[in-house]
Parts: structure tokens; C-alpha cells; sequence
């Protein structure tokens, strides 16, 4: 489990710009010391998570709601981090990202309700 402050990460990049970001753990590491990648994304989760996606939550007022409006209030993020990297899912990251912002939307519903 991780804990990740909300400026750190694939978290603080979609709360900052407030559109969904992908994170590509084998790069963080690769290319970053311990001490710095804690100081740049928090905690790195475990070794055995390799991707992670994050969608802000928005203020949607309905389902139907088409655009990915920017200027709507944030409650919060989703965060999806799994085992599988970056090359293995690329081909599907649109697929992946467009169900990460839909689940986003309904959860965001629920929350504004």
C-alpha cells in the first residue's frame, strides 16, 4: 500500500493539469536515486508495480456529460497502478485511459450527490 501526497506523482501531474497521467515506474527508477525519487513522487510504490494511471475526479452533473471540461471543480483522483508496464498495455493505453475517465466521472458523480 502507498500513500502519496496530492502534488507527488502521477497524482500531483493530473491534479496540477488536471487531465489524466500515466507514470512509467521502471523509468522513475531507472532514472532516479532513492532519496530523489521520494523527494519527486513521495513513497515509489512496491518494486512489482510498474504503471500508474491517474484521472481527476471531477464535478460531472451527469452521466451524459461528454466533454473532459477542465474547468470543473476537482474532488479528488483515481489511481490505477498495476504489475503489467507500459510497453505491454501501450497499444491499449486510449482503451485503458478512456475506462479509467469514465469510472472517474461515475465515482465523481456519486460523490457530488
Amino acid at each position: 500500500h502507498m500513500e502519496t501526497g496530492i502534488d507527488k506523482g502521477a497524482t500531483g501531474a493530473a491534479w496540477e493539469s488536471r487531465e489524466t497521467s500515466v507514470l512509467d515506474l521502471r523509468k522513475v527508477r531507472a532514472s532516479l536515486s532513492s532519496q530523489a525519487a521520494k523527494d519527486e513522487y513521495g513513497m515509489l510504490p512496491p518494486e512489482t508495480q510498474q504503471t500508474i494511471l491517474t484521472a481527476p475526479l471531477r464535478n460531472f452533473r451527469s452521466l451524459n456529460h461528454i466533454a473532459w471540461d477542465t474547468e470543473l471543480p476537482l474532488l479528488g483522483t483515481l489511481s490505477l497502478d498495476t504489475e503489467t508496464d507500459l510497453d505491454t498495455i501501450d497499444e491499449r493505453l486510449e482503451q485503458i485511459q478512456a475506462i479509467v475517465e469514465l469510472w472517474a466521472r461515475i465515482i465523481a458523480k456519486h460523490l457530488w450527490q
